[in-house]
C-alpha cells in the first residue's frame, strides 16, 4: 500500500499553486509535509470528479493559550502535582512520542520542566526517551522539532533501542514478560508525553502505549501484537465504520499493566487540532478509567 505521500504525490494529478494563484475549480487544500514546512497545497482534480472533504472531529477547535496549558499541567487528574512529586528526587525521565505523532509537545516541554526545576531538579538531570517503539529512531534535528530547540540543548536525550539496555519488571495477567528501557526506568521519577489519537489496536494511541510498545524490549513488544487476542466481538458498526475499542480491549489492558510495572508517576495528554495546535491537554494518572468495560468509539 503507497504512502500518504506516494498517494498524493502519483494517483493524484496535483501540482502546489503559486503563492497568491486562486485554486483551481475542482481543487482542494490539503495540508502535506508535516513536521517540514506543514504546507497547505492545492490539488487539482478531473473536471468530471466529485471531491467532498472529510475532516477529522474538532479540527477547527480552538488552540489553547500557553497559560492554559500550565493550568492543566499545575492541576493533574488522579495524582499529586508534579512539583510534589518531584520533591526530593534528583533525576527524571520523560518518554516521548516520535515523529510518526503529529503531537506538538514542544508547546508542553516549558510547563513540564519548569515545575521539575521548582522543585530542584537540574536541567541535566531531566532526560528525554524517544519512545518509538520499532520504528525507526529520530536525530537530532527531528528531536528539536519535536521537543523544541530549547529543549534539546538543555537536555540529554535518546532514542529507546528493543533489543538491549532493558530491566526486567514482571509479567503482566496475560503472561506478557515486561522488559523496560533501562535509563527510562532507572530515574527516581517517570513521566510521558503523547499525543491521542485512534488507533486500531489499543483504541487510541497515548497514555499506557507510549510505555507498550514504546520503551519496551522487542519481546514485549510482539507478545503483546502476536499472543494476545482480542475477544471475538463486532469490529464494524452498521453504517460500515470501524470500532475502536478503548476499555474492553485485552491487548489495551496489557499495555496499562506494562505502565503500571514501569512505574509512570506523571503523564501528560494531549489532543490537536487539523493545524497540529493543541486543543485540550490533561496531566496526571497514566491511565484513569475502568480495565473492562463495553465502551467502544466508531
Amino acid at each position: 500500500m503507497p504512502s500518504r505521500r506516494e498517494f498524493l504525490g502519483a494517483a493524484v494529478t496535483a501540482a502546489a499553486l503559486p503563492a497568491g494563484a486562486a485554486p483551481a475549480p475542482n481543487a482542494i487544500g490539503m495540508r502535506t509535509h508535516e513536521w517540514f514546512g506543514d504546507k497547505i497545497e492545492q490539488f487539482e482534480f478531473p473536471a468530471g470528479w466529485q471531491v467532498t472533504p472529510y475532516h477529522m472531529n474538532g479540527y477547527k477547535s480552538p488552540a489553547l493559550s500557553s497559560a492554559q496549558i500550565r493550568h492543566a499541567i499545575l492541576n493533574p487528574v488522579g495524582t499529586s502535582p508534579l512539583r510534589d512529586l518531584a520533591a526530593g528526587k534528583k533525576t527524571v525521565s520523560i518518554a516521548f512520542d516520535d515523529m510518526t505523532r503529529p503531537t506538538p509537545a514542544y508547546d508542553v516541554v516549558p510547563h513540564v520542566v519548569a515545575e521539575l526545576n521548582a522543585a530542584g531538579i537540574r536541567d541535566e538531570n531531566i532526560l528525554f526517551v524517544c519512545a518509538h517503539g520499532c520504528h525507526y529512531q529520530m536525530n537530532g534535528e527531528e528531536a528539536s522539532k519535536k521537543l523544541g530547540v530549547d529543549a534539546v540543548r538543555r537536555h540529554p536525550w535518546i532514542n529507546h533501542n528493543i533489543w538491549e539496555n532493558l530491566v526486567d519488571r514482571g509479567v503482566t495477567k496475560a503472561g506478557n514478560h515486561v522488559q523496560v528501557n533501562t535509563y527510562y526506568f532507572n530515574t527516581d521519577l517517570r513521566i510521558t508525553l503523547s499525543g491521542l489519537k485512534r488507533h486500531g489496536t489499543p483504541g487510541y494511541g497515548g497514555g499506557p502505549k507510549l510505555i507498550l510498545p514504546g520503551v519496551c524490549g522487542v519481546k514485549t513488544v510482539r507478545f503483546m501484537h502476536n499472543e494476545i487476542k482480542q475477544a471475538s466481538r463486532p469490529r464494524r458498526d452498521r453504517n460500515g465504520n470501524a470500532i475502536f475499542y478503548i476499555y474492553e480491549n485485552e491487548q489495551r489492558q496489557d499495555m496499562v499493566e506494562a505502565a503500571r510495572l514501569a512505574k509512570v508517576d506523571f503523564s501528560v495528554q494531549m489532543v490537536y487540532n487539523q493545524e497540529r495546535k493543541l486543543v485540550h491537554v490533561v496531566a496526571g494518572d497514566v491511565y484513569s478509567g475502568p480495565q473492562n468495560s463495553d465502551q467502544a468509539i466508531s
